[in-house]
Order: C-alpha cells, then sequence, then structure tokens
C-alpha cells in the first residue's frame, strides 16, 4: 500500500486538531492517537515485525515535546501568535492543541517519511519549505497569525531544516523513530 495513506491519515488529523483549535473539538484527536498507536503497536507483535519497545514512544514523546517548545518559542518571539484566549492555554507556552499537533504529527511521522530514510539532505530541505508552508496553512484555516513573515518563515524554515536533517541523518535517531517500510503497518496494509 503506498504511503499516501499516512499523509491522508495526518491530515485528517491535522485539519481535526487546526479547525477545532478556537474550541476543545480538538481534543477528539485522542481518540486517533491511541487507535493509531494500538494499531502500530499490534501490527508490530506479528511475527517477523519490529518490535516496538518503550524507548520508540519515548522517542516519539520527545519529539512532540521538543517541537512545541520551539513552537512556544516561536510564539515568545513575538513571530507568531497562536492565539493564547483559546482553549488550554498556558502563560508562556503556544496552546494545548498545538502539544496535540505535534503528537498526532510524532505518531504519524514514520507513516508519512519513512521513504526520507537516507537521505538527510533532501529531508532537511523538504521539511525547510513544507514545514513553514503547514503554518501559512494554519494561519488560513484558525486563530493562528504568523506577525513577522519572513522572519517567522526563516526561523521556522531553519527549525524544521535542522529537525528533519538531524533525525534522518542520525541513524540510531531514524531507527528509533522511523519503522522500515517492510515493517510498517500503513505500507503493509495490501
Amino acid at each position: 500500500m503506498p504511503l499516501w495513506i499516512g499523509f491522508v491519515l495526518f491530515e485528517i488529523g491535522w485539519l481535526t486538531v487546526i479547525l477545532g483549535s478556537t474550541s476543545w473539538v480538538y481534543w477528539a484527536i485522542v481518540p486517533l492517537l491511541v487507535g493509531f498507536l494500538i494499531w502500530e503497536w499490534r501490527f508490530s507483535q506479528q511475527p517477523g515485525q519490529r518490535s516496538l519497545g518503550i524507548e520508540y514512544y519515548v522517542a516519539r514523546l520527545a519529539f512532540a515535546l521538543l517541537g512545541f517548545a520551539a513552537d512556544s518559542l516561536l510564539q515568545s518571539l513575538q513571530l507568531i501568535d497562536f492565539d493564547t484566549s483559546t482553549a488550554g492555554a498556558a502563560p508562556g507556552f503556544a496552546p494545548l492543541w498545538l502539544l496535540f499537533m505535534w503528537l498526532w504529527f510524532s505518531v504519524t511521522l514514520s507513516a508519512c517519511y519513512q521513504w526520507l530514510v537516507g537521505k538527510a539532505y533532501i529531508a532537511g530541505g523538504f521539511a525547510a519549505i513544507a514545514g513553514p508552508l503547514a503554518y501559512w496553512g494554519a494561519s488560513k484555516l484558525a486563530n493562528v497569525a504568523i506577525i513577522e513573515f519572513w522572519p517567522f518563515m526563516i526561523a521556522s524554515g531553519i527549525f524544521w531544516g535542522l529537525l528533519f536533517g538531524i533525525v534522518f541523518h542520525i541513524e540510531p535517531l531514524s531507527r528509533l523513530l522511523i519503522i522500515p517500510e517492510d515493517k510498517s503497518p500503513v505500507t503493509n496494509l495490501a
């Protein structure tokens, strides 16, 4: 089964969180998160599949927290405003819905981007463009305002480029976060 299923899954979650970000509707991502994790774990228990240990889930949580911290920093630098008056915002941090977005991204990372394993420069370049464009898209759909457009696009592009470049360059890290294509539940649906 092609990787487009991973992209579709990510987009469903992304839209759920973005469109629900002004209310508590974004909590609808929780059953999707839990369901995806259970599905992936159950698949990993089949003979011949990669067993997913606790380090796999800890790495994903760390990835999500790093992204959330970066978004909180970009907001504190007043390059972007995630409208912290919305549901689930704590002073000094991006709103809670953004943490859910990062959690969803971290669990679908392997399903969407396993094709970038071993291609760190392509991964970094791709993310340096696609990452900032995702924020721009969110600014058109939700209460997200890019305050300083070019400084934000450059800063977030650098963050995303480095994040993906590092994840896909450091083999032990990519091995923790990315399930090989032949062992992925998404690519083995057929």
